[in-house]
């Protein structure tokens, strides 16, 4: 017996044009990811219609999310497969989208938290407070996600451009909370700015807390490129091996 999950996180740089949603559809994993997260989706509103031309048929009519701030900025997707997860709740602040899902297999029950942080200073602090308000509510496995436009550590970016102030707060918040980071060992940095000498950073993270450690003890992440974002896609799989009960028989002579 195991438990399993998969979650795709990926910044995909807007969702307005058809052939771009149709590219970014094209680009999930052939193997459909249990959850799917998206950041700058760049959408105000998402009919039934529109989810379709971005998301597979297994997660089309299962999905929250976040408009976004006018056409150009911000905007979060959260979308589930329902044949094998059903919504518990869904809410949202300026900058994420938290959602709380049950298995359809058993009684496990995960929050997940989509970011998308503005890059402004302003909004960085911001985000952190909501991110430690609503950890104080939760009791359940979680996992938090997303484009968090902040470093940890010089090695983060390929310049020296390095706010130490930010990086403190981040990371302030992180040990006061207790998550912990999941390492990401295919690749260094999760963004590139695209230029013939290119600036890299690692932007987009992956954070559970030790609930979900406990409840998935064997969690890894990987990385894949595509050409419809500047932001590489991260794969979260997640699973543990639920021991069988022993069994224990007379035997009649």
């Amino acid at each position: 017996m195991a438990r399993s999950i998969t979650i795709l996180s990926w910044n995909v740089r807007g969702l307005g044009d058809k052939s771009k949603c149709n590219n970014a559809r094209l680009a999930i994993p052939q193997t459909t990811p249990t959850i799917l997260f998206f950041q700058e989706s760049k959408l105000q509103t998402i009919d039934c219609f529109k989810a379709c031309s971005f998301l597979p048929a297994t997660h089309a009519s299962s999905f929250s999310f976040l408009a976004s701030n006018g056409a150009y900025s911000g905007g979060i997707v959260t979308a589930w497969d329902q044949s094998c997860l059903s919504l518990l709740s869904s809410s949202h602040t300026p900058h994420s989208l938290t959602t709380t899902l049950q298995s359809n297999f058993s009684s496990f029950i995960l929050t997940v938290t989509n970011y998308y942080v503005p890059c402004s200073h302003s909004d960085k602090q911001a985000f952190l407070d909501d991110l430690i308000e609503l950890q104080s509510s939760l009791s359940d496995a979680w996992v938090v996600l997303g484009d968090f436009n902040l470093i940890r550590s010089p090695d983060d970016r390929s310049n020296g451009n390095f706010n130490h102030q930010e990086a403190g707060w981040f990371n302030d918040a992180i040990e006061a909370m207790d998550l912990q980071e999941l390492p990401l060992l295919d690749r260094r940095f999760t963004w590139s700015n695209r230029q013939e000498d290119p600036v890299l950073v690692r932007l987009d993270r992956f954070f559970v807390n030790t609930e979900w450690s406990l409840c998935l003890p064997n969690s890894t992440i990987s990385s894949f490129s595509a050409a419809v974002s500047n932001h590489c896609q991260l794969l979260f799989s997640a699973t543990t091996t639920i021991p069988k009960p022993t069994v224990f028989r007379f035997n009649n002579y």
